[in-house]
């Protein structure tokens, strides 16, 4: 499995995001919109290593900390469409 890093641009569900904001930024887009990133930050949850990552989205305002495991990588050859690698 490819190892997730810092700086690594990323794909995911917006509903699989934890932030503070999250309610309101969902009811405004909608939580199956799939959005893509960069890792800032990957963060530990006890003793499971980089369970979680900050992801830095364009056009969202607030830190988006996503589940490793919900992140696919993109390849990003559109800013506007994220096309996943399997």
């Amino acid at each position: 499995m490819f190892k997730l890093k810092t700086g690594n641009q990323v794909a995911f569900q917006l509903g699989n995001a934890i932030c503070p904001d999250f309610e309101q930024i969902a009811a405004q887009l909608g939580p199956d919109l799939a959005v893509a990133g960069e890792i800032v930050l990957l963060s530990d949850r006890g003793n499971e290593k980089d369970h979680f990552a900050v992801v830095h989205v364009d056009g969202i305002h607030a830190p988006l900390i996503v589940p490793v495991s919900m992140l696919k990588v993109a390849n990003l050859t559109d800013q506007s469409d994220a096309q996943l690698r399997a």
